[in-house]
C-alpha cells in the first residue's frame, strides 16, 4: 500500500499497542485535517496572483494571457474539491488513490503561481511590485510548513515548485541582485525543508501520543467499570451470605442459651453452652462488619442524626467492655466538664468507641487505655489513648484500609477481620466528622475522633 502520510515511516515503538481500527481512525483524523487546512491557501494564491496581475500592468498589457492564469488557478482548484471530500469521507472508503489524487491536484496551485511569478518577474525586472511577489512567495512557503507539514512529502515539493523557480529567474536575471534573490531562495528553501522535517516529527509523535492516551483512557474506563461491577457483586454477595449466616447463628445463639440456663444439665454441658454463646457472639459481630461494609460500599448507610449524650455514650461502653479487660489493664474515662452539645448518631458513635476501645484492649497486654472527652475547638473530640504495643509507621498510613491489621503475619496473635478501623472512619466522616491516629511501635496509640458541633448539611449517606 502506498503511503502519503507519514504514519508508516514512524518508529514501530512509537505505534506498539496501537490496534488496526486505531491507526484507521489516526489515519483518518489527519486526512480530515489535511483536507481543512488546504482550503483557505487555495483562494490566498488566487487572490494574491489576481492583485499581483493588477498591480504590474499585465493584466491590462495581456489581458488574455492575465485570464487564462486565472482560469487555470480556478481549474486547479475545482481539482482539488473532490479530492477535499473524498479525504473526509470514513477512512474504509479512503485509499491510496484518494490521497494520491490530492497530492497531485494540490501541486497544480503553486505551480500555477510559481510560473505567473516568473513571468512577472522577468517581465517587469524593476517594478517595485518584485519585492512584493518575493515576500508573497515566501509567505506561502511557510505556510505550508502547518498547512502540509504532517504530509512531508507534499510539503517539500510544494516548498520546491513555488521557491525553486523564483530562485531560477534570479539566476536568469544575472544582476547582483538576481543572485541575490536566488542565494536567499535557497538558503529559504533549506530552513523551510528543516522546519517541515522538524514540525512532521512533532506532529507524528504528538498524535501517536494522543492516540495512546486515548487508548489508555478507554483501557482504564473499562476496567474502572469492571472493578466496580465487581465490588457491587462483592457487596450483593456479602450482604446475602451474612443474612443467610446470621438466621441459623440466631438459632445457634439461642439453643446455647437454653443449654447454659437449664439448671439439671452437668456443669460441663452448660460450660460448653457458654463457650458455644462466646463463638457465637464473635461469629456474629464479624457478620455484622461484614453488612456494614456492604452497606457503606453500596451506599444504602442511613444514620439518624441528633444531640449526643456523648458522656452517656462512653460511659455505657466501658461498662460493656469492663469484662473484657485484661488483669494487667486499667481502663479509664476522663471528662471535660461541661461538654457542649454535639451531633451525630448514637448507635454508629456508640459503635465507633467500642471498635476503638476493643482494638487498644486487645494490642495492650499491660498498662493502662483511657477514654477521654474534651471540645477544644469547633468539634467534641474522643480520645482512644493506650500504652500497648503501638504501630509501625510502614502500616500507619493504612491503617484504615479495610482488611488491614496490626499483626497480619501466619502467625499473628490477634484475632479479628481488619475491618473495624475502616468502617469506623467511614462512619465518623459520615457523621460529618474526622478520625486521626498517631503511634509508635512500643509507645502506644492514640485515635481521635472529632464531631460537629453542629449537624452536617446531610442526614444520610449514600
Amino acid at each position: 500500500m502506498v503511503e502519503f502520510g507519514d504514519l508508516a515511516h514512524t518508529s514501530a515503538e512509537a505505534r506498539a499497542g496501537l490496534s488496526a481500527a486505531a491507526e484507521i481512525e489516526l489515519r483518518n483524523r489527519v486526512r480530515e485535517e489535511v483536507s481543512r487546512r488546504a482550503v483557505p491557501g487555495m483562494f490566498a494564491i488566487v487572490f494574491g496572483t489576481v492583485a499581483c496581475g493588477v498591480l504590474s500592468g499585465h493584466a491590462a498589457d495581456a489581458p488574455g494571457a492575465f485570464a487564462g492564469v486565472v482560469a487555470a488557478m480556478a481549474a486547479a482548484i475545482l481539482a482539488r474539491v473532490p479530492f477535499i471530500r473524498s479525504l473526509r469521507r470514513d477512512g474504509a472508503q479512503c485509499d491510496w488513490r484518494d490521497e494520491g489524487g490530492f497530492f497531485c491536484a494540490a501541486l497544480l496551485l503553486p505551480l500555477a503561481w510559481a510560473g505567473y511569478s516568473a513571468l512577472l518577474l522577468l517581465s517587469y525586472p524593476n517594478h517595485w511590485l518584485s519585492a512584493g511577489i518575493l515576500a508573497f512567495t515566501a509567505a506561502m512557503s511557510s505556510s505550508v510548513v502547518i498547512t502540509f507539514g504532517m504530509w512531508r512529502n507534499l510539503a517539500l515539493a510544494y516548498i520546491v515548485l513555488l521557491m525553486v523557480p523564483t530562485a531560477a529567474v534570479g539566476m536568469l536575471l544575472g544582476s547582483n541582485l538576481g543572485l541575490g534573490v536566488t542565494a536567499g531562495c535557497l538558503v529559504f528553501s533549506y530552513y523551510l525543508v528543516s522546519q517541515v522535517t522538524n514540525w512532521n516529527r512533532f506532529f507524528w509523535s504528538s498524535q501517536l501520543a494522543n492516540a495512546h492516551l486515548e487508548r489508555r483512557t478507554l483501557e482504564l474506563a473499562a476496567a474502572k467499570e469492571a472493578a466496580e461491577a465487581a465490588s457491587r457483586a462483592k457487596s450483593d454477595f456479602l450482604t446475602c451470605m451474612s443474612h443467610e449466616l446470621r438466621t441459623p447463628m440466631n438459632a445457634v445463639l439461642g439453643f446455647a442459651q437454653l443449654i447454659e440456663l437449664t439448671a439439671d444439665q452437668p456443669e460441663e454441658v452448660r460450660s460448653n453452652g457458654r463457650e458455644i454463646r462466646a463463638a457465637g457472639r464473635h461469629l456474629m459481630a464479624l457478620i455484622e462488619e461484614l453488612l456494614d461494609l456492604s452497606r457503606i460500599e453500596s451506599g444504602q448507610l442511613t444514620l439518624d442524626l441528633q444531640p449526643l449524650d456523648l458522656h452517656g455514650i462512653a460511659g455505657r461502653v466501658i461498662e460493656t467492655l469492663h469484662g473484657a479487660v485484661p488483669p494487667a489493664v486499667a481502663l479509664e474515662l476522663e471528662v471535660s466538664d461541661p461538654l457542649p452539645q454535639c451531633h451525630g448518631d448514637p448507635l454508629r458513635v456508640r459503635q465507633v468507641l467500642v471498635n476503638l476501645v476493643g482494638n487498644a484492649l486487645k494490642f495492650t497486654p499491660r498498662g493502662r487505655v483511657t477514654v477521654s472527652l474534651s471540645a477544644p475547638g469547633d468539634s467534641v473530640q474522643m480520645r482512644v489513648r493506650d500504652t500497648g504495643i503501638g504501630i509501625e509507621p510502614a502500616l500507619l498510613e493504612h491503617i484504615f484500609a479495610p482488611f488491614v491489621q496490626g499483626d497480619s503475619s501466619p502467625t499473628r496473635h490477634f484475632d479479628g477481620t481488619g475491618l473495624g478501623l475502616a468502617i469506623s472512619r467511614e462512619l465518623v466522616e459520615a457523621m460529618g466528622g474526622r478520625i486521626e491516629v498517631s503511634s509508635a511501635p512500643g509507645a502506644g496509640s492514640e485515635f481521635v475522633v472529632h464531631l460537629p458541633l453542629q449537624p452536617p448539611a446531610l442526614a444520610s449517606s449514600g
